[in-house]
């Protein structure tokens, strides 16, 4: 009888050991000496394929904390019939233990992607789904193809789950040639929002887009159905020439989020051949996200855009601010800071502030001008109210430029205040409703560039130190943004240092952050200066 006992606490002992290895994160190797038939638990037991990694992935599934690994320097193609396609119900990680896609040994792996998307997570309508992933270290390379119809994407993450799919880190990975977009994050209607989302050290280029399609394709990266994230030290650029939608593409945006970050990120020479071609966008559906500390120049649109399209739900409390547009709006048809709202949208863009930034602003040449426009600083269009537009710095480097442009006649439900509208060439003029301003005086009188009895704002000479000098930082130097870009630093004897409204003091008390675009302390004595450079001033 106790020998029989010893047998089964034996066998007990085994089973829970079984069960111990069954749930222990493991690692999976490919390279292309590989073999599908082995186990890919080693690098001598390799995998060969993408498709093996998607087979997996189905059945039985990944399980938190593994790692899919391939091999450094090497390239891995794949079609849309093995693409890395990712079901979230069968495979996903935890905020502790999450499953990563990642490269080993020297180098980044490449996965190219021809005619297909390179990978893909979708959160099932039905069943639990979770997310729990990290893409990290890898080259994503497409061939700017659709794959039966539809725009590629070089990682799209689609949560059409009614649970909320947690934890999604995208680090150290270019993306390119993907006819859609470079990354592309969202939520089908039923479908929970995604939570804890990190995205930093990303480069997103030469996405094309896709023509004739009835949606904007040719972003860098898109972050959407998203709560609580954070977009950083990302590069996006020559995206978008192939779009022909009315809307879109754009470098770096969101859309349909709520608590979303983009900061310490450049945009440049954004493309469209159809709508808005700009460098950072905060769109649709959009509630508490910021844009800060970042630069945008040279892109076909905007420099920066506040959006609300047609069908989007209710928006408020985001903010652009610390950040420089240099030479954007190269087609002319948008201002370099652009607010619009579709007239068929019942909320409008509303309830959010642009507060201490820098533009500058050169003429449109007429190889790129469309439909005879002009660039123009700041354009507010159609449907919006609830906008404040304070501690900003123009530069407008050419005869005849305007610094605002609104088409509709809505003062009212806009705020100017303490500005600076320079323009070497003459005075600034302003349009709204129709009606031209030829000064800062006469805007004044409407009302705006006013706080309370006094006059506020000013049409003055801001000494910078180089404007319209600043060159592209590019990705290898996107660590040193600020001390890249010293050009729009202002000179110690600028008229408008400590000129500005500390705004976050009564009665403004904006939350404005610590720090400007240079690192600057921004807080502390009730002193602020005016533009992206706005330190607060000891002795001040």
């Amino acid at each position: 009888m106790r020998s029989g006992r010893v047998h089964l606490m034996r066998v007990a002992v085994v089973l829970v050991a079984l069960v111990a290895v069954q749930l222990c994160a493991a690692d999976y190797f490919v390279q292309p000496a590989g073999d599908d038939r082995r186990s890919g638990l080693s690098t001598d037991a390799a995998w060969v394929s993408i498709g093996r990694v998607r087979a997996h992935a189905a059945t039985p599934g990944f399980k938190p904390g593994d790692r899919i690994l391939f091999a450094g320097g090497e390239t891995f193609t794949c079609t849309a019939a093995d693409c890395l396609y990712i079901a979230a119900d069968a495979s996903y990680g935890t905020a502790a233990q999450p499953i990563t896609i990642g490269s080993y040994g020297a180098g980044r792996a490449i996965i190219r992607a021809l005619g297909c998307s390179a990978i893909s997570i979708w959160g099932p309508p039905s069943g639990r789904a979770g997310l729990g992933w990290i893409i990290r270290d890898l080259d994503l390379v497409g061939d700017n193809r659709s794959s039966a119809g539809t725009p590629t994407v070089g990682i799209g993450v689609w949560n059409g789950n009614p649970g909320v799919m947690d934890v999604l880190h995208i680090e150290q990975v270019a993306v390119s040639g993907f006819a859609g977009e470079g990354i592309s994050l969202g939520r089908s209607q039923g479908g929970s929002r995604l939570t804890n989302v990190a995205i930093n050290h990303v480069v997103a280029h030469g996405n094309r887009g896709l023509r004739g399609q009835q949606r904007p394709t040719g972003s860098g990266i898109v972050v959407g159905g998203t709560q609580g994230g954070l977009v950083e030290r990302c590069v996006a650029y020559d995206n978008g020439v192939d779009n022909t939608f009315s809307a879109g593409p754009c470098g770096i945006w969101c859309w349909d989020s709520t608590k979303v970050t983009i900061q310490s990120c450049e945009a440049y020479a954004q493309k469209t051949s159809g709508g808005d071609g700009d460098g950072f966008d905060i769109d649709g559906g959009c509630s508490d996200c910021v844009i800060q500390y970042c630069y945008a120049h040279d892109n076909e649109g905007p420099g920066f855009l506040f959006a609300q399209f047609d069908t989007a739900a209710d928006n408020g409390g985001n903010v652009i601010r610390y950040c420089v547009s240099q030479n954007d709006v190269r087609k002319g048809w948008w201002g370099a800071i652009t607010v619009w709202g579709a007239t068929a949208n019942p909320f409008g863009f509303k309830n959010s502030h642009i507060y201490n930034n820098t533009i500058y602003v050169t003429p449109v040449g007429p190889e790129t001008k469309r439909a005879g426009k002009e660039a123009v600083a700041i354009r507010l269009a159609e449907r919006f109210s609830g906008i404040t537009i304070r501690n900003n710095l123009v530069v407008l480097d050419g005869a005849g430029l305007l610094a605002i442009e609104s088409p509709v006649n809505a003062l009212e439900l806009v705020h100017f205040q303490d500005n600076c509208w320079w323009n070497p060439h003459g005075a600034p003029r302003f349009t709204a409703g129709g009606v031209t301003y030829p000064d800062l005086a006469a805007w004044r009188a409407t009302g705006q560039e006013r706080c309370g009895e006094l006059d506020a704002g000013c049409a003055i000479d801001p000494q910078l130190e180089q404007a319209g000098a600043g060159a592209t930082v590019g990705f290898a130097q996107i660590d040193a943004l600020a001390t890249r870009v010293p050009q729009y630093r202002l000179r110690m004897t600028s008229p408008v240092l400590g000129r500005g409204l500390d705004l976050g003091r009564p009665p403004f008390q904006l939350d404005v952050g610590t720090t400007d675009f240079y690192g600057n302390a921004v807080t502390g004595n009730g002193t602020c200066s005016i533009g992206a450079w706005s330190p607060a001033l000891p002795g001040k």
